[in-house]
């Protein structure tokens, strides 16, 4: 899908080369669990994006047993940062030609555009998040946990709350 940029009476075109310098020099944008989010603070030594990672692609990981041997488990796949993105492509892009036109028509600059996409892409995962209900918890993981019923993505709101937007360099 092609965005059409409008440029009429209101765009400023002795601006353009120097707005589209701006444009040029913008950073790019990266969303999701970004480098630095620390440990998660009830796991051991587990960084919040490893856990990040494991929940968007899916693991297998050794489970203590009380009765014996440790027994590998399989933690499935449950992608919530290629979901928003894939979910909301279309208005992602919309977004985009939005930003732009108004950057070419002065009203806006590259810097307002750049944060104001990556609030909106940073809570389209954290929604993202909220929905992702499947696969459901397995029954042994609802017992350990002593709830019939529990988000498989939110347990304490710390990867929700890890999602973030920043330049990528």
């Amino acid at each position: 899908m092609s965005q059409k940029i409008e440029l009429n009476a209101d765009t400023k075109w002795s601006a353009i080369p120097k707005i589209m310098r701006e444009l040029a020099e913008m950073p790019n944008l990266k969303v999701g669990i970004l480098e630095g989010t620390g440990v998660h603070p009830y796991s051991y030594r587990t960084l919040i994006s490893e856990i990040g990672y494991y929940l968007e692609f899916g693991t297998d990981i050794e489970v203590e047993t009380a009765w014996g041997p440790a027994e590998q488990v399989r933690i499935p796949a449950r992608p919530f940062i290629g979901k928003a993105m894939r979910e909301n492509e279309k208005k992602i892009k919309k977004a985009i030609g939005k930003s732009l036109e108004k950057v070419l028509q002065g009203r806006s600059s590259g810097m307002r555009i750049f944060n104001a996409l990556g609030l909106m892409l940073q809570s389209m995962v954290r929604k993202a998040i909220d929905d992702t209900t499947y696969p459901p918890l397995a029954e042994a993981t609802l017992e350990k946990k002593g709830y019939e019923k529990w988000h498989p993505l939110i347990e304490y709101g710390i990867l929700k709350g890890a999602i973030s937007y920043a330049e990528d360099k």
